[in-house]
């Protein structure tokens, strides 16, 4: 496998991908993240169930929470490609409007909020621009919007993710075995009530 790019304009490029012998190139994350340790995969799966455990104990319905061996493509907030280790399929038919709009702030800090827990020797700052970025720009972009104060967000997610922790670990454990979950099944697995509160 040759590598692109020698000067230094494309290190960058050279570092992140690689050209096969048609020339295609491919995203060189793929064949790295393919042997992603167990301990990188039960992070993310802490993190996507702290999402879910959210979301279900705030009535906001979803349709799956699933985590990947092998990362997906997606279009981030800001119209950039990126890649996902794990995500929560919204509910299209579900809608997030007035006052919910403030548990929705809750619901994407709670992620970032686990993975600090769980690491707890990282920053809250490196915890975000490693793994949380995306659901912290979201939070904000949405705190500025409704004129909320994140940082008072940011501590009621902590805490919510304190209270919540036997029940993220309990979600999170599942997912490492099923590597998806509906809505009804975080609801089972946390008692919570699984009809959604109407927004």
């Amino acid at each position: 496998m040759r590598q692109i790019g020698v000067h230094a304009g494309q290190r960058r490029a050279a570092a992140l991908y690689g050209v096969d012998e048609s020339g295609q190139r491919w995203p060189a994350m793929n064949r790295k993240l393919r042997r992603r340790s167990k301990a990188q995969l039960r992070a993310t799966a802490f993190h996507e169930a702290a999402h879910a455990v959210a979301m279900s104990q705030l009535g906001i319905r979803f349709l799956l929470v699933e985590i990947y061996s092998v990362p997906k493509e997606c279009i981030l907030s800001n119209g950039q490609c990126g890649f996902s280790l794990g995500c929560v399929v919204h509910d299209p038919g579900f809608k997030i409007g007035g006052y919910r709009q403030l548990d929705e702030v809750l619901c994407q800090l709670a992620g970032p909020r686990a993975t600090k827990r769980l690491k707890p020797w990282l920053s809250w700052t490196a915890v975000v621009f490693a793994s949380g970025q995306e659901d912290y720009n979201q939070a904000m972009n949405l705190a500025k919007e409704l004129n909320l104060d994140l940082s008072s967000y940011e501590r009621t997610a902590r805490e919510l993710v304190t209270m919540m922790w036997s029940e993220i670990t309990a979600v999170a454990e599942r997912l490492l075995v099923r590597k998806e979950l509906s809505f009804e099944e975080v609801c089972a697995i946390i008692n919570a009530p699984a009809t959604p509160i109407t927004p």
